[in-house]
C-alpha cells in the first residue's frame, strides 16, 4: 500500500530502474493526502499535478487544495458553465442597493501573474550545459520558457484586498492566506447597477420634460401678457402721444447706433439694449433733443409692474448699462418718457 508505515512511492514510465525519484510519473501518500507527481527529469520537478487530501476530499490540480471542493492553479477552460440557483435552495433573500456607488469604487488593474511553487526544487539550479540527454535537456528547457510566458502574459482583473473593501461578501481567503475573488458574484452587482444608471435617467427625463412643458406654458403666457402690453401702448400712443416722424440722420461711425430707429415725442429715440439677449451686462442707448426738459427710463416685469426708474440728466446721445446681477433671468420691457410723453417701449432678455 503506497504510504504505508514506510514512504514508498510508486513509479511510473522512463528510468525507474534508477531509483524512484526517476520515474516519469510516481503516485505517494504525502502531506496528508494523494499525491501524483512528476519526478522525472528532476527529483520533485512537478509536485502535486494531482492532489486528494485526506480530510475533505479536495481536489487540487497543479497545487494542494487550500480552497474549495476543485482547487485548480492555472486556466479552467470549458465549452459552458451553469452554477446551481434554485430558489428553494436559498435562504435570507434580499433585494442588491446602492450597486452603482459601489461598484464605481472598484477599480480594474492589469497585471502579471507570479507563477505558483515558481522554482521547484532541482529545477531553476540545474546547469543545462551538464545534461546529456537530449530529451531531458529539452523537457526543462521548455518547462523554463512555459513559465517565463506565463509571467510575461498581461491580464485584466481586481485585486482581492480592494474588492473585499468593497464588498466583503464577495471575497474569501484560503488556508494559506491569499485571497479568492468571486467574479461570478459581480453579475447581478453589475445588472442591478445597470438597472438604477436607467431609472436615473428616465427620472431625468421625466423632470426635463416637466420643466419643458412648465416653460413652454410660461412662454405661451408671456406672450400674451406681450400682446396685451403692447395694445395698451399703442392705445396711449393713439390717445395722448404725436405720431412719430423719420429721426434725423444719426453719425453712426461716433455713436454705433443705427438711424433707421423711428423718432419718438419731440424727435427722442428709443434704440434696441445690446448685446441681446444678455447674461452680464448690457447697454440701452437713446437719443434726448437739447430743448427736453425731463426724460425718464422705466423697467417693467413681464406683469407690467415699474422694477426700475431711472433719471436721465444727459441729452442728446448717451446710454444706460443695465447689470444682470441686479435683475433676476427672464424677459423684462423698458419705456422712455420724455417730456411726460412716451418715446418707445422696447422688449430684453436677460439669460442665466
Amino acid at each position: 500500500m503506497v504510504g504505508y508505515k514506510v514512504y514508498t512511492p510508486l513509479t511510473l514510465g522512463y528510468y525507474t530502474s534508477n531509483g524512484y525519484n526517476n520515474g516519469t510519473w510516481a503516485i505517494e501518500w504525502w502531506d496528508n493526502g494523494l499525491n501524483i507527481w512528476k519526478p522525472w527529469p528532476s527529483p520533485n520537478y512537478g509536485n502535486y499535478f494531482l492532489f486528494i487530501r485526506d480530510d475533505n476530499g479536495s481536489v487540487g490540480i497543479g497545487k494542494r487544495p487550500t480552497l474549495g471542493k476543485l482547487d485548480v492553479a492555472g486556466d479552467v477552460y470549458a465549452n459552458g458553465l451553469k452554477l446551481t440557483s434554485d430558489g428553494r435552495h436559498k435562504t435570507n433573500i434580499k433585494k442588491l442597493s446602492s450597486c452603482k456607488d459601489k461598484l464605481s469604487r472598484l477599480q480594474g488593474k492589469s497585471y502579471n501573474k507570479l507563477i505558483s511553487q515558481k522554482g521547484e526544487p532541482g529545477l531553476d539550479n540545474i546547469k543545462l550545459d551538464d545534461i546529456k540527454d537530449t530529451v531531458k535537456y529539452l523537457t526543462i528547457l521548455y518547462s523554463r520558457e512555459n513559465k517565463k510566458q506565463e509571467e510575461s502574459r498581461t491580464e485584466f482583473g481586481f485585486i482581492g484586498q480592494e474588492v473585499g473593501e468593497v464588498f466583503p461578501e464577495l471575497v474569501q481567503k484560503d488556508s494559506l492566506g491569499y485571497y479568492y475573488v468571486d467574479y461570478i458574484g459581480l453579475i447581478p452587482v453589475i445588472v442591478e447597477a445597470l438597472k438604477e444608471d436607467s431609472q436615473t435617467k428616465d427620472s431625468l427625463i421625466n423632470v426635463l420634460t416637466g420643466q419643458i412643458a412648465t416653460l413652454q406654458k410660461v412662454t405661451a403666457l408671456q406672450e400674451k401678457t406681450i400682446i396685451s402690453l403692447q395694445q395698451q401702448i399703442n392705445d396711449l400712443k393713439k390717445n395722448c402721444c404725436p405720431s412719430k416722424t423719420k429721426s434725423a440722420k444719426v453719425d453712426e461711425t461716433a455713436t454705433g447706433i443705427s438711424s433707421s430707429d423711428d423718432n419718438g415725442a419731440n424727435g427722442s429715440v428709443l434704440y434696441q439694449n445690446s448685446p441681446n439677449p444678455f447674461n452680464q451686462n448690457t447697454k440701452i442707448a437713446y437719443f434726448i433733443p437739447e430743448t427736453s426738459i425731463s426724460a425718464t427710463l422705466y423697467i417693467f416685469n413681464m406683469s407690467g409692474v415699474p422694477i426700475r426708474t431711472i433719471p436721465i440728466q444727459d441729452k442728446g446721445y448717451g446710454s444706460i448699462t443695465i447689470k444682470g446681477s441686479e435683475l433676476n433671468p427672464g424677459m423684462y420691457l423698458y419705456t422712455l418718457i420724455v417730456d411726460d410723453n412716451e418715446v418707445d417701449t422696447k422688449r430684453m432678455i436677460l439669460t442665466e
